[in-house]
């Protein structure tokens, strides 16, 4: 499948019943996100050299918490 990978879209994709999931970037740059049964996802790129696919998995994915840190919000301490 291939879809635009924004944060949106990400967090409703909902985990296949069993296997896994991979939604190819349509922007065309070979990101990979993948989503596997128990709700596990991560990142991988797909790339090629003298022809053989090859594939390296970048790491998790990790959604960011709604009510996000900002520190301009925090007191200054000192003086």
């Amino acid at each position: 499948m291939r879809k635009r990978l924004t944060d949106r879209f990400l967090a409703n994709l909902k985990p296949p019943p069993k296997g896994r999931l991979e939604v190819t970037d349509d922007a065309g740059a070979g990101m990979v996100f993948r989503m596997y049964a128990d709700g596990a996802c991560s990142w991988a790129v797909r790339y090629s050299v003298a022809g053989k696919q090859k594939r390296v998995t970048l790491g998790r994915y990790v959604q960011q918490p709604q009510d996000r840190f900002d520190p301009c919000q925090c007191p200054e301490k000192g003086g």
